[in-house]
C-alpha cells in the first residue's frame, strides 16, 4: 500500500514540469511513473525487511530478465506490469487509480517471502514500452538473494 501512496502522491505535481517538450505527455507520465514507482518499491522493500541491502548488480540483472533474457539465478523474483492509456478529460479516472493499485499487488502478495529472507541483497529495475499516442506499458521487477552462509 505504501508503494501506491508514494507513487500517486509524487506523480501529479511533477508531470507538467518535465523539460523535454518534444516528448508526448503520455511519454513523460510513463517515465515519471517508472522512476517514482522504483523509488517506492525500494522504500517498500527496505521497510518490509531492513536487513536487505541494495545491490546494483541485481538491479542490472533484473532489467535483463525483464527484457526477456534468461531467468536470473537468484532466490526470488517479483515483477509487475501496468499499461496507461492516453489521458482524456476527467483524468486521472477511477480506472487509472485501480490500475495503479493493481501494480503493487505482486509485491504485496510476496511481502512474507521478502520478510523471511533475512539478510541479503535486492535490486529493482524497469522500463517503459509502447509507441504511438495511445498507450505505454511500464514493467518493473525486483530480484532478491539470501545472504550466503560461510
Amino acid at each position: 500500500m505504501l508503494f501506491i501512496l508514494v507513487a500517486l502522491a509524487l506523480i501529479f505535481p511533477n508531470v507538467a514540469d518535465q523539460e523535454d517538450s518534444n516528448r508526448s505527455e503520455l511519454d513523460r507520465l510513463a517515465d515519471h511513473l517508472l522512476t517514482k514507482g522504483l523509488e517506492g518499491l525500494k522504500m517498500l522493500i527496505t521497510e518490509t525487511n531492513g536487513k536487505l541491502k541494495w545491490r546494483e548488480g541485481l538491479a542490472n540483472r533484473t532489467l535483463k530478465w525483464l527484457r526477456k533474457n534468461p531467468f536470473p539465478k537468484v532466490y526470488l523474483t517479483i515483477k509487475g506490469e501496468r499499461c496507461i492509456s492516453k489521458m482524456g478529460d476527467g483524468w486521472p479516472d477511477d480506472d487509472f487509480l485501480k490500475k495503479a493499485s493493481d501494480f503493487a499487488a505482486p509485491f504485496e502478495k510476496r511481502k512474507k517471502f521478502i520478510t523471511d529472507l533475512g539478510a541479503g541483497g535486492f535490486g529493482c529495475n524497469g522500463f517503459v514500452n509502447g509507441t504511438g499516442e495511445v498507450r505505454r506499458c511500464i514493467y518493473v521487477g525486483c530480484s532478491f538473494n539470501k545472504k550466503r552462509k560461510r
